[in-house]
């Protein structure tokens, strides 16, 4: 009984002095323009303590050491690192990554896809809806003894498909390519969106989808409500399979994409000359004059005045 008092007590003085102490860290992550993002790693620095943030971009973490910094990440962003010392509530702005680095996932872990020499089997969202598979590892372990041929690969929509053996500088050169005609593709879809961009595209699943989700950004278009919810909604995709697959495509966030179609379309009714300024700011969706100008002149580098004088004299 007494030994018994004893540890009592020094569990009590333990706790007391901190020792067990665990400090909770509650928060909120978005990108620049203020979506949450759903699925954000955060990882309690040099630990293995982590979470992930919920739908609403919101996270919660109990830091073992109030000293310690906890690290934001999260697939197309720059990572974050902050000192959690003294803070209990921290909100994170995630700033889009200009870098755009390709991930194999195989059944021992992720590789670089530059660095990957092996056989790559490939895996897409939509495996998983037609099967039982929970994660992508079932699915590896399924399909790799079920690849028959080149054909087969290339047919599920892969940019490549290289048979061992095979020269790792020849496999470099042909991702090169594929990174830079994608590069090169999306660099062009912000400056021209209307002129169906899809036909571009290599691989078909993707055409279908960017083609569909121009469509109904196209038919929402002066909807000053319409928002990244209703977009995934009327796609039929959760807001963070949406996020990720226009990012993997377009290389922007969903409301980066809609704003795109819509500075498109204003740049596009502009330059007919069939609508005031004023009528074209509603027609895409916004309701604030001033607001609309100001992110338009940062679009295009010109306030709509000017683009649309520019263009005359280019035209002429």
């Amino acid at each position: 009984m007494k030994t018994n008092r004893i540890f009592n007590l020094l569990l009590i003085f333990f706790i007391q002095t901190g020792l067990f102490a665990q400090v909770k860290i509650n928060g909120m992550i978005t990108d620049e323009l203020g979506s949450p993002l759903p699925g954000a790693t955060v990882l309690e620095k040099n630990t293995t303590n982590g979470i992930l943030s919920d739908f609403d971009g919101n996270y919660s973490i109990a830091v073992v050491d109030e000293n310690s910094s906890i690290v934001i990440s999260y697939v197309g962003y720059l990572s974050q690192e902050v000192s959690v010392k003294g803070l209990t509530n921290i909100n994170f702005i995630l700033q889009p990554s200009n870098e755009l680095n390709e991930v194999v996932v195989t059944g021992y872990g992720t590789q670089q896809k530059r660095d990957l020499t092996g056989s790559i089997v490939q895996v897409k969202s939509e495996d998983f809806v037609k099967g039982a598979n929970t994660n992508a590892l079932q699915l590896l372990n399924g399909k790799a003894s079920g690849i028959e041929n080149e054909k087969e690969g290339l047919e599920t929509g892969a940019d490549e498909y290289l048979l061992k053996p095979f020269d790792v500088d020849v496999l470099k050169l042909r991702l090169n390519n594929i990174l830079r005609t994608k590069q090169q593709w999306i660099d062009r879809f912000k400056t021209n969106s209307s002129s169906k961009p899809w036909k571009e595209l290599s691989n078909k699943l993707d055409q279908k989808f960017i083609e569909k989700s121009i469509e109904i950004v196209k038919k929402n278009l002066d909807d000053t409500n319409f928002s990244v919810e209703q977009f995934a909604l009327k796609i039929g995709m959760s807001r963070s399979s949406l996020l990720l697959k226009l990012k993997s495509v377009t290389g922007q966030s969903s409301s980066e994409f809609i704003r795109t179609i819509r500075f498109n379309e204003a740049a596009n009714y502009i330059k007919s000359e069939k609508y005031s300024i004023t009528e074209v700011i509603y027609m895409v969706g916004y309701s604030d004059p001033k607001f609309f100008r100001s992110k338009f002149k940062e679009y295009f580098g010109a306030s709509p005045r000017k683009y649309l004088n520019d263009f005359k004299e280019n035209d002429q």
